[in-house]
């Protein structure tokens, strides 16, 4: 029997990304319960047209507001495993999943052209880090955050974990839920150290952070928590 077998799982991600996250937890043996807790909206941009260096990619959001596709750049580097598709990158931080440690590994190299896509609510740290080591940066905002317009009605089952993929997640379930989060002592498992880190700051009780960033990762992690 699967560690995960029957244990019911709150998913928090958007509308669009929580059934593939749903299916990865079927396949554990557990239970999703869907419960979006933000949208994301494309905003209107100015595609660029200079050649770049990088492209570097701190969301799958970024990514698919705008692919590698259509930017032209020799590379492309990402702040995590499931930040972009498989097998694309040419540059992810080795061990801890965070903007500076992708950062780090920008400073031995020569001034780079590089292109940052974010959305409007993402940290400024890399940007900044970036143009401190010399490189030029271009910022792009691609896409927009925001708490559901209409929101799901909130499952009527016990929850064994709830999952949040990000700081917004995090804040957004407490607005939603009209809670406090303090009152949440099931596990609370967090896709990388800076969504981990905001649960943390809003303090609830029971954060448990994924060794990788990955949706295998954060499954992983509910696994050692239940075993």
């Amino acid at each position: 029997m699967s560690i995960l077998e029957n244990k019911r799982i709150l998913v928090t991600r958007s509308e669009k990304q929580n059934e593939s996250i749903a299916q990865k937890l079927r396949d554990a043996g557990a239970l999703p319960a869907l419960f979006p807790c933000l949208e994301n909206h494309l905003r209107a941009y100015t595609p660029p047209t200079k050649h770049y260096d990088w492209v570097i990619y701190t969301s799958s959001n970024a990514y698919q507001a705008l692919p590698h596709t259509q930017v032209q750049s020799q590379n492309v580097a990402a702040v995590g495993l499931s930040t972009i598709p498989q097998g694309l990158a040419s540059l992810i931080p080795d061990s801890t999943f965070t903007s500076f440690e992708l950062a780090k590994r920008f400073a031995s190299f020569v001034p780079q052209r590089i292109l940052l896509p974010h959305g409007d609510r993402s940290s400024e740290e890399l940007l900044h880090a970036l143009r401190a080591q010399g490189h030029q940066v271009d910022p792009i905002c691609v896409y927009s955050t925001q708490i559901p317009q209409h929101p799901t009605p909130f499952p009527n089952e016990t929850l064994d974990a709830i999952l949040f993929f990000s700081p917004s997640a995090a804040i957004h379930f407490l607005a939603l839920t009209g809670s406090n989060a303090q009152d949440w002592k099931l596990p609370i498992a967090c896709l990388g150290p800076t969504t981990f880190q905001a649960a943390q700051q809003l303090r609830y009780p029971n954060c448990l952070k994924s060794s990788k960033q990955s949706i295998d990762g954060i499954i992983q992690r509910l696994e050692a928590y239940f075993r």
